[in-house]
């Protein structure tokens, strides 16, 4: 027996992660139906711990330089062809997004089911940006972890 599909769910099934990317990125009204349906995620307590930091244009470039802050603290052997890969990481895609976690610590909601909360924020984020036929991807390093870029965002 076959039981068709409603779309959203064939687009749950087909959703990869992109390879590549390429202009144009999302125009701002896109981009609002992106984070607005991020923030439609599960959230136990309506906390709302995450948020968001759009990268377009010279913002990559700021956010590109962050990422080669985190090569020169921790690896002091690198070199400026170190440096400029991890500057790249950010040049990749037209819109970069931060998610970030900002736990209210300290609530009967732990900070686990709030960190929980922001990751499934950015699933909602990633799947909507394929909704709308835009490639996206979760790409996460040692520098999403770095004071220094933390500092940063």
């Amino acid at each position: 027996m076959s039981i068709a599909s409603p779309a959203g769910l064939d687009l749950l099934l087909r959703r990869t992660s992109a390879v590549q990317f390429a202009e144009p990125g999302p125009t701002e009204a896109q981009l609002e139906k992106i984070l607005a349906a991020a923030v439609t995620a599960a959230d136990h307590g309506r906390l709302r711990p995450w948020r968001f930091v759009v990268f377009e244009g010279s913002g990559r470039e700021r956010l590109g330089d962050l990422m080669a802050e985190q090569v020169r603290a921790d690896k002091p052997d690198a070199d400026a062809k170190d440096w400029d890969k991890a500057r790249a990481k950010a040049l990749r895609a037209p819109t970069v997004i931060a998610l970030i976690c900002k736990p209210t610590v300290g609530h009967k909601v732990p900070v686990i089911e709030q960190q929980a909360a922001v990751a499934a924020a950015g699933a909602q984020l990633m799947l909507a940006a394929n909704a709308l036929g835009f490639g996206a991807a979760w790409k996460t390093g040692a520098a999403a972890y770095h004071p220094a870029v933390r500092t940063g965002l």
